[in-house]
């Protein structure tokens, strides 16, 4: 069967920022923007030019997170189930499948459809992060990856205290190719970026607000440049099981109470990730620096039985006081976007 899904492509001219998890964590390179991440961006873009339409938008719409695509070749993040490959005679072939972060649209399908296929190292790109059905498809660098270190350093008096200073890194992903001309850069090819699917039964509005993001960008460092973008709308097509027996999520998800006390998790192939950050899309840029309450919630790619409705939940992070300064509520949205499939 045959499900068609509505998507936005990224094209990214400056440099995407985005800091590591853990403040003391080296993390080389980010290639996907979480859903909740980018829901955030989205709402706090509309804020600023159409407040009115805030709530209805921030209920309506559900977005999975980004993911890398070359022209209309789409990648997926790699399920968390046990791929269907064929037994290799490659040596170390283990160890290289357990490195893959990304199936293109071809071997995704297979892999949520349950049909078998053979990797060899000729079906791998970008130190084997990327796998791909024919590698001849593709150009040799879809992006270039950067990672600078820095050091939060707290507040002025600092050093009256017991805080001492933290490092964190912040990586920048160039989903272009990039040549320089004495000291600039300039676009070579940018037929890669980030996409995501998103549903919603308002697009113009969602429109809106990617357009004005265009221009102020997403991620870290958006005040030297960083994350701009063009945008464009499109579909992809993906051939889903008749018979699907699991469910993969391609966004960050929390699920509900009821759901887990059902066995949600029973039978299931999950990570957890614990999510925080700044309120740093306010519109009152003053409370920019104000940390959001921290949760945990389900990683993409998480599989779990077909029989689960994946609502998720929508939840609210900021304090009453918060909220009489800011004069709007604090989100993290959690409910996903989920594939069927077989397993």
């Amino acid at each position: 069967m045959t499900k068609e899904y509505q998507i936005a492509k990224l094209y990214f001219y400056q440099p995407l920022a985005l800091m590591s998890g853990k403040k003391d964590e080296f993390q080389n390179e980010v290639l996907s923007l979480p859903s909740d991440t980018l829901k955030a961006a989205i709402i706090s873009g509309l804020a600023k030019i159409d407040p009115e339409k805030v709530d209805l938008l921030n209920e309506d719409l559900t977005v999975s997170s980004a993911y890398p695509f070359y022209d209309d070749r789409y990648f997926f993040p790699k399920p968390m189930n046990k791929l269907p490959v064929k037994d290799s005679s490659e040596i170390g072939m283990a160890k290289k499948i357990k490195k893959i972060a990304f199936l293109d649209l071809p071997l995704f399908e297979k892999t949520i459809n349950r049909i078998e296929f053979d990797i060899t190292v000729n079906n791998l790109l970008h130190n084997g992060k990327f796998l791909v059905a024919n590698k001849e498809a593709y150009p040799e660098k879809l992006y270039a990856a950067q990672t600078e270190e820095r050091v939060q350093i707290g507040n002025v008096n600092m050093f009256a205290t017991d805080q001492r200073p933290a490092p964190f890194y912040v990586s920048r992903t160039y989903f272009y190719q990039p040549e320089k001309t004495g000291d600039k850069q300039n676009k070579l090819d940018n037929r890669t970026g980030l996409y995501f699917i998103y549903l919603t039964r308002h697009k113009n509005i969602l429109q809106k607000a990617l357009e004005f993001l265009q221009d102020e960008g997403l991620g870290a460092d958006k005040n030297v440049g960083n994350g701009r973008f063009t945008v464009t709308f499109d579909s992809l097509k993906l051939n889903i099981p008749d018979d699907a027996n699991k469910q993969i999520i391609l966004s960050k998800f929390i699920p509900g109470q009821q759901n887990i006390q059902n066995g949600l998790l029973d039978n299931a192939a999950y990570l957890l990730d614990k999510r925080n950050g700044y309120i740093a899309g306010t519109v009152n840029e003053s409370y920019a620096h104000w940390q959001k309450r921290s949760v945990f919630m389900l990683r993409e790619a998480s599989v779990f039985d077909i029989n689960f409705e994946l609502t998720g939940k929508n939840v609210v992070l900021s304090t009453a006081k918060a909220e009489n300064v800011l004069k709007h509520k604090v989100y993290r949205d959690g409910r996903p976007v989920s594939i069927p499939a077989k397993f």
